[in-house]
């Protein structure tokens, strides 16, 4: 007997009201994260299974109902008019979707099954078109439903983890844990000073977020329904092109073309001034329901020979992104019981063989190893100055490996702090590189909570924290309130992304350290930025260059970039100074925007409230009409 759509909402959705399901709203949030919606609904079917019953009469067959939830589509409409309801509207649909899955699962259905359903769900709730839909759970299917069968979650437990205040409390799994520092007492804390002018100096490129797209199509649409457009494929053969993929690339939802990266790496050989380079990952671009893990590794080995073809002479340290694996952001631990076929040795003893290529034969092997275990290293630069490269990884939310055991994956944060614990032993500097800003949104709090820990023990060690991911011209303060006063004592620093996506002009940063001299403080001195108008390109026909965007000192009129500075200016922003105001409003330094923000977007919040005092934090992001 096949179920009618009216049966199957009765059965499913028998927790709803009809009224309570005609207000949910699919925000901009959910339609921009297909990831989300695939794990919420499997997991939901196999997490949440203990806590349901199924009426099995009423799904004696399931083999249309994938087809019966695509012609239902009429009954309710999902939309993202509604701003102010986004939050409400995003838990309330997890909590619909993962409860349905759910019911779906205790009767007892096949993997197929459930993935016709989802798929069906996920053309029904109009998040993504079906070859797309189909791909993302192509792709995701396997290692979900491994993890999932794991865990028995409430529905409410699972929405709480993936929604901020969503469902019940932040951490349904009790998963309140400290590292264990080094029994070593914090030193005193060592005032920062300026150094003195005229000392030599390193300057540092950092490439942040290339997310470079074989498939970039010009003349392709790119203001399409995917998530990632500037495809052939981006429209229907019977539509025309609104909006055409430019030459050179597109800010919008478009990746950046190959001949694009290529002229950006022409110019760091020709024209761009630098000792050595940080590269804080994300290279594959943002179609993650159509990668491999072969595809993965071509990408990576492409970017290897760029590097060695036009910057050969230049030692590159590199940190690991959350889109290097595949599916994206599965970085499974070293479980033991972890079955081989979901190893994640397939992309770390490739990164350990790349990355440890430019260090020399004393460290190699060290630092092979320790990629090979966790995709974290720490080499010396020059005598008493280190980097140490962090897999961030290891705090992603939609890493659900973790849901398995979100304590210090692979032991990552107790590595860390031994590491720094050595260099203090021994007098070093270190600078530390990754890809996810611990404290950023999409980062576990537990893992942000304890690598904050971390930073403030050794903040007389640390002189600089470098990431990416966000793709914005950023930067986050951190607090210390061990003692009477409330103290700032980092500053990590953010890049901006080479990629258009999304809304973006491509960009990099070059900083300046006190360095190479005998009492070098390792210090970043200034950070300049440099953009590829790709738009102005596209309309005058001719070839971009890079160009210079502005110094940050002299733009904020700042004497240094040390966090008291750094800590002034955030409150300058807070109270909306004015000058302050105007500086961002230039239009032409700033690289990333989206069309509906707002000229400067300020995220500012007192460090006594912050993250529940758990995790004190100012974030200022700077983005551009």
């Amino acid at each position: 007997m096949n179920l009618d759509f009216s049966e199957l909402l009765n059965v499913t959705f028998v927790t709803f009201s009809v009224d309570t399901i005609s207000i949910i709203k699919l925000s901009n949030r959910m339609a921009g994260d297909f990831k989300f919606f695939v794990v919420v609904v499997v997991f939901g079917s196999l997490c949440a299974c203990v806590h349901s019953q199924c009426d099995a009469a009423a799904f004696e067959s399931l083999e249309n109902v994938g087809e019966e939830i695509a012609m239902g589509t009429n009954y309710f409409r999902y939309n993202a008019s509604s701003s102010s309801i986004a939050h409400h509207s995003s838990c309330t649909l997890c909590y619909l979707l993962s409860t349905t899955a759910q019911r779906i699962y205790f009767c007892n259905r096949s993997q197929e099954q459930l993935s016709y359903l989802i798929n069906g769900l996920c053309v029904f709730l109009r998040i993504y078109n079906s070859r797309i839909c189909q791909g993302i759970v192509s792709v995701y299917r396997d290692e979900v439903l491994y993890v999932a069968g794991q865990l028995l979650l409430t529905p409410k437990q699972l929405c709480a983890v993936l929604i901020e205040n969503c469902g019940e409390a932040y951490n349904p799994f009790k998963a309140n844990w400290t590292v264990a520092l080094p029994d070593v007492p914090k030193p005193p804390v060592q005032p920062r000073q300026q150094p003195k002018p005229d000392q030599p100096v390193l300057r540092v490129l950092h490439l942040a977020d290339i997310h470079f797209d074989p498939h970039y199509a010009e003349g392709s649409e790119a203001d399409c329904n995917d998530p990632l457009c500037c495809h052939k494929n981006s429209t229907k053969k019977s539509m025309k092109v609104k909006r055409a993929a430019g030459r050179w690339g597109t800010a919008g939802l478009c990746d950046l073309p190959i001949k694009t990266m290529i002229l950006l790496f022409e110019h760091l050989q020709d024209e761009a001034e630098f000792d050595y380079a940080i590269w804080t990952g994300d290279l594959p671009p943002h179609n993650v329901w159509n990668q491999t893990r072969n595809g993965q590794l071509h990408a990576y080995e492409y970017l290897l020979q760029l590097f060695n073809e036009y910057l050969p002479n230049k030692l590159i340290f590199s940190a690991l992104g959350n889109h290097e694996s595949a599916p994206a952001d599965s970085f499974p631990p070293h479980f033991k019981t972890l079955p081989n076929k979901y190893s994640i040795s397939w992309l770390y003893d490739a990164l350990a063989e790349g990355w440890s290529a430019t260090v020399d034969p004393e460290q190699k092997e060290t630092v092979r190893d320790s990629i090979k275990r966790r995709a974290s290293y720490v080499v010396e630069v020059k005598p008493g100055f280190r980097i140490i490269s962090v897999n961030t990884n290891y705090c992603i939310k939609t890493n659900f490996w973790l849901y398995l055991n979100e304590t210090d994956p692979d032991g990552t944060l107790s590595w860390l702090a031994e590491e720094l614990q050595k260099a203090e032993n021994e007098g070093a500097k270190v600078h530390i590189i990754g890809h996810i800003p611990p404290g950023h949104e999409t980062c576990l709090k537990e893992w942000s909570r304890n690598y904050n820990i971390i930073a403030q023990r050794y903040e007389n060690v640390i002189r600089a924290q470098f990431f990416g991911h966000t793709h914005s011209d950023s930067f986050t303060v951190s607090y210390d309130q061990s003692g009477s006063d409330v103290r700032p004592s980092n500053v990590m620093f953010v890049a901006p992304s080479v990629t258009t996506f999304a809304y973006c002009l491509p960009a990099y940063r070059i900083y300046t350290i006190d360095g190479g001299h005998e009492n070098s403080t390792w210090e970043v001195l200034d950070i300049e930025t440099y953009i590829l108008n790709v738009t102005e390109a596209n309309q005058t026909g001719e070839r971009p260059k890079w160009k210079f965007s502005y110094r940050f000192k002299e733009t904020y009129g700042l004497k240094s970039i040390l966090p008291d500075q750094m800590d002034n200016l955030i409150r300058k922003f807070s109270t909306n100074d004015t000058s302050v105001v105007k500086v961002v409003a230039k239009p032409d330094f700033v690289n990333c925007f989206l069309p509906i923000q707002q000229l400067m977007r300020l995220v500012f919040t007192s460090p006594l409230s912050s993250f529940n005092n758990r995790h004190p934090l100012a974030i200022v992001i700077f983005n551009n009409l």
